[in-house]
């Protein structure tokens, strides 16, 4: 029976193993704080959290945002390619790591307060709302916003494309938040992926 149960046991690790991908192995207690290509400026010199059960990249490879692990010197391009993905209406996120050797003081975008303001990041698995400078943060989530109030007396666009993707946009009439399907194509910026996202932007 017990010869059973670790053959099934070792069949299933090696299921997961398959499930892994390219540079990666299955881990039964791997880190909780892996190295990834957003933390490498700042490695997490300690892990509070437990340790955790799944893939874990190979030694010499980092954890990309879409999962694969690649060398370090492969990751992209970091400022290009970050800014359209920033989340400005993101809470700030401090994240399951503990940055021992100094405290990692950064900044997010509050959009309710339409100002930049500080935090302390630990270090690892935080968001993109996450700036080393004051500036940069203004520079990124500040113009974004500052553009994006446009988009509060602009009139909702379905657009001439046939797709039915649920949006939001304010109506400036009700001054507030409403939903719409849009077409896909020929928008406008009065077009949120979320009511709050909307409220976030247009009302707040």
């Amino acid at each position: 029976m017990k010869f059973f149960i670790g053959i099934l046991l070792l069949g299933v690790v090696f299921a997961k193993q398959e499930e892994c991908g390219e540079n990666a192995h299955f881990a039964k207690c791997g880190t909780a704080c892996p190295l990834t290509c957003d933390n490498l400026d700042n490695r997490p010199n300690f892990c509070v959290a437990m340790c955790v059960m799944g893939c874990q990249c190979d030694e010499g490879f980092v954890k990309t945002r879409t999962g694969s692990c690649v060398k370090p010197e492969d990751c992209p391009q970091t400022r290009s390619d970050k800014i359209e993905d920033v989340d400005c209406l993101a809470r700030p996120v401090t994240g399951v790591c503990r940055a021992m050797s100094r405290l990692l003081s950064r900044f997010y975008y509050d959009a309710a307060e339409e100002r930049c303001k500080q935090f302390i990041y630990g270090g690892c698995r935080g968001n993109t709302n996450n700036f080393k400078t004051e500036e940069d943060c203004k520079a990124i989530c500040g113009a974004r916003f500052a553009k994006s109030r446009t988009a509060c007396v602009e009139d909702k666009k379905v657009g001439p494309c046939r797709g039915a993707f649920p949006r939001f946009f304010f109506d400036k009439q009700t001054g507030q938040c409403g939903s719409f399907n849009y077409g896909g194509c020929e928008g406008n910026s009065n077009n949120f992926m979320s009511k709050e996202d909307c409220e976030a932007v247009c009302i707040n």
